[in-house]
Protein backbone atom coordinates (compact mmCIF):
# COMPACT_ATOMS: atom_id res chain seq x y z
CA UNK A 1 0.00 0.00 0.00
CA UNK A 2 1.22 3.33 -0.84
CA UNK A 3 0.10 6.23 1.45
CA UNK A 4 0.62 9.85 0.56
CA UNK A 5 0.25 13.49 2.26
CA UNK A 6 0.81 16.42 0.12
CA UNK A 7 0.32 20.06 -0.52
CA UNK A 8 -2.35 20.39 -3.57
CA UNK A 9 -1.34 23.41 -4.75
CA UNK A 10 -3.77 23.73 -6.48
CA UNK A 11 -4.15 20.56 -8.52
CA UNK A 12 -5.70 17.65 -6.69
CA UNK A 13 -5.54 14.26 -8.95
CA UNK A 14 -8.21 12.25 -8.50
CA UNK A 15 -8.62 9.82 -5.84
CA UNK A 16 -7.43 12.26 -3.51
CA UNK A 17 -8.91 12.94 0.00
CA UNK A 18 -8.77 16.38 1.28
CA UNK A 19 -7.43 16.74 4.89
CA UNK A 20 -7.02 20.26 6.21
CA UNK A 21 -6.39 24.33 4.54
CA UNK A 22 -2.49 24.57 5.54
CA UNK A 23 -1.91 28.93 6.32
CA UNK A 24 1.52 30.14 5.59
CA UNK A 25 3.46 32.88 7.00
CA UNK A 26 7.11 34.51 7.15
CA UNK A 27 8.65 33.44 10.48
CA UNK A 28 11.74 34.49 12.11
CA UNK A 29 13.57 34.69 15.17
CA UNK A 30 11.73 36.65 18.11
CA UNK A 31 14.42 38.94 18.55
CA UNK A 32 16.14 39.29 15.55
CA UNK A 33 15.81 42.24 12.72
CA UNK A 34 16.75 42.16 9.04
CA UNK A 35 18.63 44.05 6.70
CA UNK A 36 18.27 44.51 3.21
CA UNK A 37 17.68 42.54 1.04
CA UNK A 38 15.76 39.92 2.75
CA UNK A 39 17.75 36.91 3.80
CA UNK A 40 15.51 33.82 3.28
CA UNK A 41 15.80 30.21 4.66
CA UNK A 42 13.95 27.94 2.61
CA UNK A 43 14.10 23.74 2.37
CA UNK A 44 14.82 23.39 -1.22
CA UNK A 45 15.52 24.68 -4.26
CA UNK A 46 12.30 22.26 -5.70
CA UNK A 47 10.28 23.48 -3.00
CA UNK A 48 6.83 24.45 -4.04
CA UNK A 49 7.01 27.14 -1.08
CA UNK A 50 10.27 28.14 -1.88
CA UNK A 51 8.97 29.01 -5.49
CA UNK A 52 5.43 30.97 -4.26
CA UNK A 53 7.60 32.71 -1.94
CA UNK A 54 10.39 33.91 -4.29
CA UNK A 55 7.91 34.61 -7.49
CA UNK A 56 5.70 36.58 -4.14
CA UNK A 57 8.76 38.39 -4.07
CA UNK A 58 9.63 39.27 -7.06
CA UNK A 59 6.17 40.61 -7.88
CA UNK A 60 6.78 42.81 -4.80
CA UNK A 61 10.02 44.10 -5.80
CA UNK A 62 11.94 43.15 -2.77
CA UNK A 63 15.45 41.67 -3.09
CA UNK A 64 16.22 38.45 -1.19
CA UNK A 65 19.08 36.04 -0.99
CA UNK A 66 19.61 32.28 0.20
CA UNK A 67 20.43 32.12 3.73
CA UNK A 68 19.69 29.06 4.21
CA UNK A 69 18.62 26.58 1.94
CA UNK A 70 18.42 22.47 2.72
CA UNK A 71 18.05 20.12 5.78
CA UNK A 72 14.37 19.46 5.78
CA UNK A 73 11.70 21.31 7.42
CA UNK A 74 13.28 20.96 10.70
CA UNK A 75 16.30 22.48 9.67
CA UNK A 76 14.44 25.18 8.02
CA UNK A 77 12.79 26.04 11.30
CA UNK A 78 15.82 25.67 13.27
CA UNK A 79 17.65 28.16 10.97
CA UNK A 80 15.04 30.80 11.00
CA UNK A 81 14.74 30.14 15.14
CA UNK A 82 18.74 30.56 15.04
CA UNK A 83 18.34 34.15 13.16
CA UNK A 84 20.07 32.94 9.75
CA UNK A 85 16.67 34.77 8.08
CA UNK A 86 13.02 34.97 7.42
CA UNK A 87 11.10 31.47 6.31
CA UNK A 88 7.89 30.88 4.35
CA UNK A 89 6.61 28.11 6.76
CA UNK A 90 2.75 27.02 7.43
CA UNK A 91 1.83 27.87 10.69
CA UNK A 92 1.32 24.50 12.51
CA UNK A 93 4.94 24.09 12.07
CA UNK A 94 6.70 27.50 13.64
CA UNK A 95 8.21 26.47 16.54
CA UNK A 96 7.40 28.41 19.57
CA UNK A 97 10.58 30.51 18.92
CA UNK A 98 9.73 31.97 15.92
CA UNK A 99 7.54 35.10 15.33
CA UNK A 100 5.57 35.72 12.05
CA UNK A 101 6.82 39.07 10.63
CA UNK A 102 5.35 39.04 7.58
CA UNK A 103 2.96 41.85 8.26
CA UNK A 104 6.21 43.99 10.32
CA UNK A 105 8.06 43.79 7.54
CA UNK A 106 5.40 44.33 4.94
CA UNK A 107 6.07 40.92 2.91
CA UNK A 108 3.35 39.76 0.62
CA UNK A 109 0.68 37.55 2.05
CA UNK A 110 1.00 33.52 1.13
CA UNK A 111 -1.48 31.62 0.09
CA UNK A 112 -3.17 29.03 1.80
CA UNK A 113 -2.85 25.30 0.84
CA UNK A 114 -4.69 22.44 0.96
CA UNK A 115 -3.13 19.43 2.20
CA UNK A 116 -4.20 15.61 0.73
CA UNK A 117 -4.02 12.47 1.53
CA UNK A 118 -3.84 10.01 -1.39
CA UNK A 119 -3.63 5.84 -0.76
CA UNK A 120 -4.08 2.65 -2.21
CA UNK A 121 -5.34 0.43 0.82
CA UNK A 122 -5.48 -2.98 -0.04
CA UNK A 123 -7.51 -4.25 2.64
CA UNK A 124 -10.78 -3.03 5.18
CA UNK A 125 -8.32 -2.88 8.22
CA UNK A 126 -5.99 -0.34 6.06
CA UNK A 127 -9.19 1.33 4.98
CA UNK A 128 -9.79 1.92 8.37
CA UNK A 129 -6.70 3.28 9.46
CA UNK A 130 -6.54 5.57 6.82
CA UNK A 131 -9.90 6.70 8.09
CA UNK A 132 -9.12 7.04 11.50
CA UNK A 133 -5.72 8.79 10.43
CA UNK A 134 -7.52 11.43 8.28
CA UNK A 135 -10.15 12.50 11.12
CA UNK A 136 -7.38 12.80 13.50
CA UNK A 137 -5.80 15.24 11.12
CA UNK A 138 -9.22 17.31 10.25
CA UNK A 139 -9.72 17.29 14.29
CA UNK A 140 -5.90 18.76 14.82
CA UNK A 141 -6.03 21.56 12.42
CA UNK A 142 -8.79 23.70 12.95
Amino acid sequence: MNVIIVRSAGRMRKGGEPLFTDRYGWFAALSKSFPHPLPLVTVNEDCGVRKTAIRLLASSSIEWYDAFLGGGIAGAVNAAGAGLGIAPLPVRLAASTLAEVGDLLGLPELPTEEMVLYARPVDDRTRETLRILASAFRRTSG
